[in-house]
């Protein structure tokens, strides 16, 4: 393993740690060839990487700061549904059902200014009376990309069990 760090990377990239480990965990970078851990987890300015991970995550610098805008900006359900060609009802029904498949919670009791923590937290604005996600719902903290990856999941997920369920009757 070469003696690049991902603090090297982190600075030559502009961003922060926390960008840095979303960034690789939404894109799952995590194979023992490119870091230092047999498991994937939490990356620190110490994580030796190799030469290759290195060499891609510089070229991908242009990425990785778009990744940090789009996280760090305050976007509408609605605008991540269009970013990122998400059906609008596919979207909503799976930010609605997120504390199933996260250890989110929505806090309805906070009304529009509710939030939900994760991982250091996200902020979730203009939820409605119900304490419900709508498309005028405000997400920031969090990137398209990973809800992206996370309803792609969450469909995966329902179909795998919905064959279970089909096979089992």
């Amino acid at each position: 393993m070469a003696e690049i760090t991902l603090g090297e990377i982190k600075k030559e990239c502009g961003v922060n740690m926390v960008i840095l480990n979303n960034f690789l965990h939404t894109f799952e970078f995590h194979s023992p060839n490119w870091v230092e851990y047999s498991k994937y987890h939490y990356l620190s300015i110490d994580t030796k990487i190799s030469n290759e991970m290195a060499s891609f995550l510089r070229a991908h610098k242009k990425l990785i700061h778009e990744y940090k805008i789009d996280f760090d900006a305050t976007k509408s359900v609605n605008t991540i549904s269009q970013k990122m060609n998400i059906e609008p009802l596919i979207l909503l029904n799976y930010l609605n059902n997120f504390s199933v498949y996260k250890s989110i919670q929505f806090n309805s009791d906070c009304g529009n200014g509710a939030q939900a923590l994760q991982h250091g937290g996200f902020e979730v604005t203009n939820l409605s009376e119900k304490g419900e996600v709508t498309l005028k719902t405000r997400l920031r903290n969090i990137s398209s990309y990973q809800i992206l990856k996370d309803v792609q999941n969450y469909q995966r997920r329902a179909i795998l069990l919905s064959e279970v369920d089909n096979k089992e009757n």
